[in-house]
């Protein structure tokens, strides 16, 4: 059978009228509020709506519109049509009659079935009266919602009675704030949800019914007082602000939220009992109000001082006892920040089991703890790696207490619940173990400790990283006791490392545990992980051995230069153990031997001849003695020969093999000789697979004499910060062409690189000289503990090794190695070492800025001599010979290399001291400023100039001050001083100036994966730009804005909001807020001043 033509055609008619039916009601949503004074108040979202006769007129259309041409639908949407236009034309008449300014009253009582009635009647004879009214007026066509509400208004008559009293309540309206309530509790799924609801509001009336002042200021206000008391001059005395006004607005902005979000705040509240924490500071307060005021009154009187001290002693005292007595403060504001933040659709996956977790907590816990424990998981929360799944933690921590842990399960967080002090430990736990399983060991195995008291923090840690090293629990448990206080606290690699060695057992592994410590102590971090990695690598592949001896015997430095060698190595050219061909000679030693026999062969191609070195004069070899016995008859042995002769055919016939102990040694002298043989082995074999791979990298013929000093100690230290550079795959060809032209003669920099040429050109035409700045030349300086050479490096591996003397970030093994290429491959940048006797106690980083001035960084020295005045010192002469000045503040370009790692300028010299920090600008008049400014550089405002002014905190602060400068700055080709203006004329939210100040210099603003520092400048005034730039920059593995870092996405929000598209900026600044938890607060900020809600669409 075919469609019915009709049917079909109705259906869309259907739907159409319905859809016009929902927006005429739509347009009279607003009258589902109330009259509070002479406002009108949502009650659903408590917004207050504009009442005037166009707005009344516009909803009387609306509603004789939707009821004459669309009764069905109308009947379908809001079911009884008679009394629904009953009220909607009594509202709208009170309504108009009200902006006439005609006397008129609404009575919704009238309207109300019967049952609701009685409970209407009830409430309006008591305090709650008006609220009632209220909840009845607004939700009139409601009446199963006007019902529920007047019920639970009914029921909670006695607790919210007395809130209509307090001052912070009065401040916005009693029944607004118990309608609000009434609206937290009801407005929501039925069931476990609401009975969450009913204890977080019932929660949130005792919160509102103390009025305390905040923790930290009231302990301040005793101090001012006692200083007072003392005759002393403090701060004008402080006013602690109170609770009570706080924790009503932040009522109204928690019913101002989605359905979803309200639910979470108040399964947050209920259990973190913040009420019952406050009620100690009113307890407080109380007490000691007596106190407080004598000494307001005693500081206010003049007495003579004999008189007048014992009393002020007296006072004193009580005050110290008040602060001593004091409750465990409670951070009210950071409190109900975190509760927010817990609650945003970004922590959905932590909310469960903090909720879990807080009503978890045993009884003993103090209210003031579990407060402090919820602050402390908001913050685990927000600084957790994505990755990582803290919330499983969280939920087996709660299940062990809801199955009656002992209460020392808590121990490692003790400091948190007393509110003393912040720990990490969450992360250190989650960071060793990453799986389910492995938290729930972790748990029981620290249950099993706190039956015999509080477990530490840094025993959590221990049992977490040697149960995810592959410890069993029992295990794990007894080597806790076993390593108690060793200082064995490991990374979870370097654990691993040391369980690889052992054989399981907490006695052997706490044995490698005490010689791993003794080895890694001396190393840097990234040394200690490459040498982790070297020991499993070994481990698995059956030479353990050879490090477990390395270990106990102390070999730091050999094992560490054979771990980097080998760990930079491609795991397919690394060096191989030999297999010997044939074995059988290890067969006639004694069995004791046998394994260190093999280890030697293992290591050894002369294993054989080696064996019997060592181990002829213990078991000789029948052969050698053979052949020895022959030799003697052949000569005819008499006197001493004879007496040789017949002991060697003595040992021959009946061999006496060595006691056991004697055995044991023979046997651990071999391993000796199979260790030192091995590690040179791979020392050397390493070495020329890493030559031979570091040639074809950098374009050398063949590994060069001045990488082989005679020194070993020496050699090996080169060795690694050479092979290091092979990690650095940005600047290879920079890198060759130093190593390259370290081969010949010196200089070795590269001032003929076209970028460094132009550099050098640029300061001869600016009169500054650079030959001072590239010479070499040592100068001697006397000390008190004798002369030293002050020299800048020529030598690019000197500028390799800056980092490596002093085991900065700088070292092979640091995370900014790659910044050592810039500082010998760029000629702004140069290396000032400090020597004794030709060894290296300091050096200090110089750089050039685009305007030729000198910065001095950070001095490093090994010796207790004030190097920084030697430094000082040198870069004053230098700036002098050079014709150019030494500055605090500057912009450095990269010239040659790729990146540049800037940790900061140090002023050494103080050349501007005339602008020190105290310096406000806000004090100086706009048109004497300039003055000011070039009086105290002793100079004008220049681009030597210009960076420290745009840096001084006074201008930071306060960036409306900047317009004196703008022409000095506009005269400026300094793309950093362009930047850093337009940067603080934005801050002011003068786009106009701020797009002048950047000009064409926005292409100097670099975008990486992580973004950039002055990506804002470039997003608010070059929007299309930064979106292009953002998406062009993209890390390989990026397809779309949900796969970016946090920091670009919101970049990107940025972008979109100066496009004025705000939906867009907002769905990014959510999907920011939803990727990297550290993030989310100022997501939140920027969408609230778009006025978008914090849930809501994402980008993608």
């Amino acid at each position: 059978m075919g469609r019915d033509p009709e049917k079909s055609s109705e259906r869309p008619r259907r739907s159409e009228e319905s859809r016009r039916a929902r927006v005429y009601l739509a347009g009279l949503a607003w009258l589902e509020g109330y009259a509070d004074g002479d406002a009108w108040r949502l009650l659903d979202t408590d917004e207050v709506v504009a009442l005037d006769g166009t707005r009344i007129s516009k909803a009387r259309r609306a509603a004789r519109t939707v009821l004459r041409e669309h009764p069905v639908t109308l009947r379908e949407l809001v079911g009884d049509v008679e009394r629904w236009w009953q009220i909607i034309d009594a509202k709208l008449a009170w309504l108009s009659a009200r902006e006439s300014g005609k006397p008129a009253t609404f009575d919704p009582a009238a309207l109300l079935p019967p049952r609701v009635q009685r409970t209407f009647a009830q409430l309006h004879r008591g305090r709650l009266g008006e609220a009632a009214v209220r909840v009845a007026t607004a939700w009139l066509a409601e009446p199963e919602r006007v019902e529920a509400t007047l019920a639970w208004l009914a029921a909670h008559e006695s607790a919210l009675a007395p809130l209509a009293e307090l001052g912070h309540v009065q401040e916005i309206g009693f029944e607004r704030l118990a309608t609000t309530l009434a609206r937290l509790a009801l407005a929501g799924d039925s069931g476990k949800a609401k009975a969450v609801r009913e204890a977080g509001v019932s929660a949130l009336i005792a919160l509102v019914a103390l009025d305390v002042p905040d923790c930290d200021i009231a302990l301040d206000v005793t101090r001012n007082l006692e200083s007072r008391l003392l005759g002393q001059k403090p701060k004008a005395k402080p006013v602690a602000p109170r609770s009570g006004p706080k924790v009503v607005r932040w009522i109204l902005s928690v019913a101002s939220r989605e359905t979803a979000t309200r639910q979470r705040v108040l399964a947050l509240v209920a259990p973190s009992q913040i009420a019952e924490a406050l009620e100690h500071w009113r307890t407080w307060e109380v007490e000691h109000a007596a106190v407080f005021e004598r000494a307001t009154d005693l500081i206010g009187h003049v007495f003579d001082a004999r008189d007048r001290a014992p009393h002020v002693q007296r006072l004193i005292t009580k005050l110290i006892a008040a602060r001593d007595n004091a409750p465990p403060i409670v951070e009210l504001t950071a409190l109900l920040r975190e509760i927010d933040l817990l609650a945003t659709d970004g922590y959905v996956r932590f909310h469960a089991a903090i909720v879990r977790l807080v009503t978890a907590l045993p009884e003993a816990v103090p209210a003031a703890g579990r407060a402090h424990m919820l602050v402390h998981l908001a913050r685990m929360a927000a600084s957790v790696e994505r990755e990582h799944r803290i919330e499983w933690f969280w939920d087996e921590l709660a299940a062990a207490l809801e199955r009656g842990a002992p209460p020392g399960l808590l121990g490692p967080w003790q400091s948190v619940l007393d509110g003393t002090k912040r720990t990490w430990v969450d992360h250190s736990v989650i960071e060793a173990a990453r799986r389910r399983p492995d938290l729930q060991r972790v748990i029981r195995t620290l249950g099993e400790r706190a039956r015999r008291g509080p477990a530490s923090a840094s025993e959590l840690q221990s049992l977490a990283m040697w149960l995810a090293a592959g410890l069993p629990e029992a295990a794990a448990h007894d080597l806790l006791e076993r390593l108690r206080d060793s200082g064995c606290d490991f990374w979870l690699d370097i654990a691993r490392a040391v369980v690889s060695l052992s054989d399981g057992t907490a006695a052997d592994v706490a044995v490698v545990a005490v010689a791993m410590r003794d080895v890694v102590e001396g190393l840097e971090w990234k040394a200690q992980r490459n040498l982790a990695a070297y020991v499993e690598y070994e481990a698995k592949r059956g030479a353990g051995w050879l490090v477990r001896n390395a270990l106990v015997a102390k070999q730091r430095a050999r094992l560490s230069e054979v771990a980097n060698l080998v760990t930079v190595l491609p795991a397919a050219r690394r060096p191989r153990w030999l297999v010997p061909e044939s074995s059988k000679w290890i067969a006639r030693y004694p069995s004791a031997l046998s394994t260190a026999l093999r280890r030697l062969a293992m290591v050894d191609p002369d294993a054989e001849q080696t064996a019997a070195k060592r181990l002829g004069d213990d078991l000789p070899d029948p052969a050698a003695l053979r052949r020895e016995i022959a030799a003697l008859r052949a000569r005819g042995a008499t006197g001493s020969a004879a007496k040789r002769l017949a002991n060697l055919e003595k040992r021959l016939a009946a061999p006496k093999l060595p006691s056991a102990a004697r055995l044991a040694n023979l046997a651990e002298r071999i391993e000796t000789t199979a260790r030192d043989l091995g590690l040179a082995r791979l020392a050397d074999e390493a070495t020329r697979i890493g030559a031979e791979g570091f040639n074809r990298a950098f374009g050398l013929a063949a590994w060069p004499d001045w990488a082989e000093p005679a020194d070993r100690a020496q050699a090996a230290t080169l060795r690694e910060i050479l092979f290091a550079l092979l990690r650095l795959d940005g600047d290879r060809e920079v890198i060759g062409r130093l190593l390259r032209l370290r081969g010949g003669p010196p200089p070795w920099d590269l001032r003929d690189e076209p970028a460094n040429r132009r550099f050098l050109d640029k300061m001869r035409a600016a009169n500054v000289a650079p030959e001072p700045w590239l010479d070499t030349t040592p100068r001697v300086v006397r000390t008190p503990t004798g002369d030293i050479s002050l020299a800048l490096a020529g030598d690019p591996l000197d500028v390799f090794a800056m980092g490596w003397h002093f085991g900065t970030c700088l070292s092979p093994n640091g995370g900014n190695f790659f910044s050592v290429v810039a500082n010998a491959a760029d000629i702004n940048k140069r290396v000032l070492y400090a020597r004794r006797d030709g060894r290296v106690i300091g050096r200090c980083l110089f750089a050039l800025t685009d305007a030729f001035a000198i910065l001095t960084f950070h001095p490093y020295c090994h010796e207790t001599i004030d190097f920084s005045s030697l430094v000082s010192e040198y870069a004053v002469d230098l700036a002098s010979r050079m014709n150019t000045i030494a500055v605090a503040r500057g912009s450095v370009s990269t010239l040659v290399a790729r990146d540049w790692y800037d940790d900061g300028s140090r002023d050494l010299v103080g050349r501007f001291g005339g602008l020190e920090e105290s310096f406000d600008i806000s004090r100086v008049p706009p048109d004497q400023l300039v003055a000011k400014l070039r009086e105290a550089f002793g100079r004008d405002l220049d681009d030597v100039t210009l960076p420290i002014i745009l840096g001084h905190p006074s201008l930071r602060r306060q960036p409306r001050f900047l317009a004196p400068l703008v022409p000095f700055v506009l005269a400026s080709q300094v793309s950093q001083i362009r930047i850093e203006a337009a940067q603080l004329a934005i801050h002011d939210n003068d786009l106009a100036l701020a797009d002048r100040l950047l000009g064409d210099h926005g292409h100097a603003i670099a975008f990486d994966d992580h973004g950039s520092r002055y990506g804002e400048v470039l997003a608010r005034l070059r929007p299309s730009e930064t979106l292009a730039t953002l998406r062009r920059t993209r890390s390989r593995e990026v397809r779309r804005w949900s796969e970016d870092r946090a920091e670009r996405i919101a970049l990107a929000g940025v972008a979109l909001e100066a496009l004025a598209r705000p939906r867009q900026a907002a769905a990014m600044y959510r999907l920011a807020a939803k990727t990297e938890t550290w993030i989310a607060e100022t997501m939140r900020e920027r969408l609230a001043a778009l006025g978008e809600p914090v849930e809501g669409d994402v980008a993608d």
